[in-house]
């Protein structure tokens, strides 16, 4: 039976440095969105500030609902 290289101590260490370096550059990566992201944060709107998309939380008032001022 062949042992897995990756269960030797030195298997396991060069694993855990390749390991290493995908995490590093998912880092420069994430990095790299957030400063795109920050230099375009002035251009970036609310969606719902827009006219052309319908704000569900903007509901117009019912005309029958009570507005304090008798019944409806």
């Amino acid at each position: 039976m062949a042992i897995d290289p990756e269960m030797t101590l030195s298997g396991a260490l060069a694993r855990i440095r390749r390991l290493e370096d995908v995490i590093a550059v998912m880092q420069a990566q994430m990095a790299e969105m957030r400063a795109l992201l920050g230099a375009k944060s002035h251009q970036l709107t609310n969606p719902w500030e827009r006219e052309d998309i319908p704000n569900p939380a903007a509901r117009k008032k019912s005309p029958h609902r009570c507005n304090g001022e008798g019944s409806n």
